[in-house]
Formats: structure tokens, sequence, C-alpha cells
């Protein structure tokens, strides 16, 4: 989708994104991609501290939502 579409934002619960970064350790066209994109946009949960200082250290421009659901 990235390179055949165009693709330059992720929008994912962290727990997908969580799986895309531990992937991208082993593949380097994985991490290739993912350091392209403008925003990974996580949601939903945090993640690992380990995981977000990893993609930091390797370029992949991450974005954090924490919007409350409901009106408060």
């Amino acid at each position: 989708m990235i390179r055949n579409c165009g693709v330059n934002r992720l929008n994912q619960f962290a727990t997908f994104l969580t799986q895309h970064l531990r992937n991208s350790r082993q593949n380097p066209k994985l991490l290739a991609l993912l350091q392209t994109l403008d925003e990974a946009l996580y949601s939903g949960l945090a993640l690992p501290r380990e995981e977000e200082d990893w993609a930091h250290a390797n370029g992949i421009r991450l974005r954090v939502s924490f919007a409350h659901p409901f009106p408060i």
C-alpha cells in the first residue's frame, strides 16, 4: 500500500503498530517503508516504552492520539 498507492500516513491501534515495529527489526524493507511515512499515528493503548524508543531511534515518526471517545 505504501509503495503502490502512495500511502504516507498510518493510523492504527497500538497493538497492531507494535507488531509492525517488532517485525521491522528483522525486516529492513519494512523498516525502510515505515521510515518513509509522514507519521504513524496510534491510539487505544500506549506503546511499550521499548518499542516507542526503538521507533524514534530508527527514524519512524510516531504520533499518539488519546482523545476521549465520549464527551465529558
